[in-house]
């Protein structure tokens, strides 16, 4: 989800190698010749687009065990799941992934990762007291001062920037609290599911719905930032796109569920599928939350655009997992999945075209006393580090994962500097769906298709 949690927790992975490198030094004398001219690709926004679910792979199907809850690693630490982040930057502590999607756009593309994991529209400082850029100029150091500096550096080597990658709004509507309340409510014995709720202005779902025209302003003065940053960095509004990324289902239908898994509070769609959420929660995320949600980013865009952004081009993604969403019964976890520590993520005709493209919720339980056994699932904390340790939660949890990230790059690559997009909103899914094998473009990304479009 968005906006980091500390308590909304998966299993600590790492990505790849970094692909790409910052620029050189502001200022620099003589412009870069034609033949090493970059065409940087920059991401704004949230954790969406910063890659915070990018080092989880897949999960081995063996039991409802916490210690069976396997990921794909490099390495086992957070400096090696996200570079950069302890450097004390203004990007420090925002899970800015190696393997975002502003780094799967082939040799044409150079990524430059702005995006961060926690952040609203606005800057802020989080409960643990860090610090979370938002898309503005707060103190020089918001993700709008963050593109002008950037966007300055580029216009002194001779550089472009065509392509600018937004994901932001889900943090304001408070999206990471709505999923954990749906968590809680599920492995609550008794409790009542959260989508009924939905009424209740004190519930986190209920604060959600009624926080979209709030979301739709702060989406307008974003975008409005974007291009006060761009004008001050000398970059002329017709040399770049900004591409919209809307925020994908992350479950299925009910009738989409993988069976085995069981109904509406079996534990089975926690304890082996990382999905907690029942039959109506399901319904009320595809027909009321998301809908409505996109509903009000699309108008506070349309809204930057009649106005700040009138000579801008603009496109919007909306991307579509079908069939690879968590608990999918097109794609279950399997009994052998790909080995650990791999050099690089396997990608096979049934794990890579198959497995989720979204990272599970993962549960800690606390027995009722020392020696009970975790697997009584009394009193459980919702979306813990599963070490138990402070630096391990690395909320990658309901994020798009490894497969995710690169499915949407290369949604991306269809759309973004195709001219026959501007002012559209493009849809963008599977080239192949349900129990059909989907195989890999030429950049080892799914191979996508545009679905269909609409005027923004």
């Amino acid at each position: 989800m968005w906006r980091r949690h500390r308590r909304l927790t998966s299993l600590l992975a790492t990505t790849a190698v970094v692909l790409a490198t910052g620029v050189g030094a502001a200022g620099s004398a003589a412009a870069a010749e034609p033949d090493d001219q970059r065409n940087w690709v920059v991401g704004l926004g949230d954790s969406f687009m910063s890659g915070e679910g990018a080092s989880w792979m897949g999960k081995n199907y063996r039991s409802g065990s916490l210690g069976d809850w396997t990921a794909i690693a490099y390495g086992s630490s957070l400096e090696q799941t996200f570079p950069g982040d302890f450097s004390g930057a203004p990007g420090g502590m925002c899970h800015r992934s190696a393997s975002a999607a502003m780094f799967a756009g082939g040799s044409q593309t150079t990524g430059k990762n702005l995006a961060c994991s926690g952040a609203r529209t606005y800057s802020t400082v989080n409960s643990d007291g860090v610090y979370k850029p938002g898309i503005d100029f707060a103190n020089g150091t918001g993700q709008a001062a963050q593109l002008q500096q950037f966007a300055t550096e580029v216009t002194a080597n001779g550089d472009q920037l065509p392509v600018i990658m937004v994901s932001t709004g889900g943090n304001d509507a408070g999206f990471a609290d709505v999923v954990a309340y749906c968590a809680a409510q599920f492995v609550t014995p008794l409790a009542s599911a959260c989508w009924k709720s939905a009424g209740d202005p004190k519930s986190p779902v209920g604060a959600a719905l009624a926080s979209l025209p709030t979301v739709r302003d702060n989406v307008t003065t974003a975008f409005t930032n974007i291009k006060t940053a761009m004008d001050a960095a000398g970059r002329p509004a017709d040399s770049y796109t900004i591409s919209y990324q809307l925020p994908p289902m992350i479950v299925p239908s009910p009738q989409d569920m993988w069976p085995p898994l069981g109904g509406d509070h079996g534990w089975g769609r926690q304890d082996y599928g990382g999905c907690p959420f029942t039959d109506g929660d399901l319904t009320f995320f595809q027909n009321t939350l998301f809908p409505r949600l996109a509903d009000a980013m699309l108008t506070g865009l349309a809204q930057a655009k009649q106005g700040a952004l009138a000579d801008v081009n603009v496109k919007v993604i909306a991307p579509a997992f079908t069939s690879h969403e968590l608990c999918s019964k097109f794609n279950p976890p399997k009994d052998n999945g790909p080995q650990l520590n791999t050099v690089q993520p396997v990608f096979d005709a049934y794990a890579g075209q198959g497995g989720t493209w979204v990272a599970p919720i993962i549960i800690n339980c606390i027995a009722r006393n020392p020696d009970a056994s975790c697997a009584t699932k009394r009193y459980p904390t919702i979306m813990e580090s599963v070490s138990g340790r402070v630096a391990d939660a690395a909320t990658l949890a309901v994020h798009p994962n490894y497969w995710g990230q690169r499915a949407l790059a290369a949604c991306h690559e269809l759309i973004d500097q195709d001219p026959q997009y501007n002012g559209q909103v493009v849809r963008c899914g599977p080239a192949a769906t349900g129990y059909q094998p989907l195989g890999l473009d030429s950049l080892g990304r799914p191979q996508m298709v545009v679905t269909g479009t609409s005027p923004l």
